[in-house]
């Protein structure tokens, strides 16, 4: 079952706005932050504060010497903090809630000392609460000395949380941290930046548990067949043709059948779907396997928040 919920900060906690943190720099002398400054991940000596490469110290020695002038700690703070733009407070009742129902509960950011000096403050929320009133754990770029999208983070962050994959959800509003935290088996969701992940959480949660929070004996999570091309050996005449594939749901031993007879290097995604409104059986299984040139359905981690199952 779902024990553990990873967040990222800025984008799925509160909404950013690299630009506005932009004109913050702007606004204490430093006018080229547009160079080094992303939504998801900064380079240059951003990128090395971020990573725990240089000190909160050290970045403001070298941001005075690029910006030709002296800056203290507090311009850097102003820049800094210029990515905050909204902090829904249903975001942090919703956080107060799953914790509420026994989710543990961890962030996983790049970050850097001079964001944490707001969020981990009384000033957070406006009620007196920062970060660590939230959370059972953060896991802060510049401490770990790694950031996302590397394989490393995430992997620190199961062995902190002495958590499994398959018991783990990963909220990103960036594609590459997903993908990377997919490929672990961790199941993903990607919201918009500052979009509304509530529902999203809880239609997964939902679909692979039942009201007890016990594992389904098939997780119901719909694999939809998209338009398909293909090569096939009987029509390579007709290269790009394409195929229109109704939208099916098949049970595991379905897939499991279909595996065994056609595509073997698929075998472990034996977990994969549930069957809604269509059952086959095993021989229009292959007939349908057959007609779309072997062309079996395949869940990418990932890919749709909807239904994201780790292999």
């Amino acid at each position: 079952m779902i024990k553990n919920i990873v967040f990222d900060l800025g984008g799925v906690i509160f909404k950013i706005d690299k630009h506005q943190a932009i004109k913050r720099f702007n606004e204490v002398g430093f006018s080229d932050a547009e160079s080094y400054l992303d939504a998801f991940a900064q380079v240059g000596i951003f990128g090395e504060l971020e990573s725990g490469k240089i000190t909160a110290e050290q970045f403001r020695d070298k941001l005075s010497e690029l910006a030709g002038q002296q800056l203290t700690l507090d311009d850097c703070a102003h820049g800094w903090q210029g990515y905050m733009v909204e902090l829904p407070q249903r975001n942090l009742d919703k956080l107060i809630e799953l914790r509420e129902r026994g989710f543990r509960l961890s962030l996983l950011s790049n970050t850097n000392p001079f964001m944490m000096q707001w969020a981990r403050s009384s000033a957070f929320d406006g009620r007196g609460h920062g970060l660590d009133y939230y959370f059972d754990a953060l896991y802060l770029s510049y401490e770990m000395r790694v950031m996302k999208p590397e394989k490393r983070i995430f992997e620190m962050m199961l062995e902190g949380e002495k958590a499994l994959p398959e018991e783990t959800v990963f909220i990103d509003d960036s594609a590459h941290n997903v993908e990377v935290a997919a490929s672990l088996g961790i199941h993903v969701l990607q919201p918009d930046n500052g979009g509304d992940w509530h529902k999203m959480l809880e239609n997964l949660i939902t679909q692979c548990y039942d009201q007890e929070g016990h594992r389904k004996g098939c997780c119901s999570c719909e694999v939809e067949l998209k338009e398909a091309k293909w090569d096939s050996d009987a029509q390579k005449a007709k290269k790009g043709t394409t195929h229109n594939v109704r939208k099916m749901t098949f049970t595991a031993s379905e897939i499991n059948s279909a595996i065994a007879d056609f595509r073997q290097e698929i075998e472990n995604c034996m977990d994969i779907c549930s069957l809604k409104n269509v059952v086959p059986t095993h021989d229009e299984l292959k007939k349908m396997v057959n007609s779309c040139g072997q062309a079996l359905p395949q869940v990418v981690p990932g890919q749709h928040d909807r239904h994201v199952i780790p292999h």
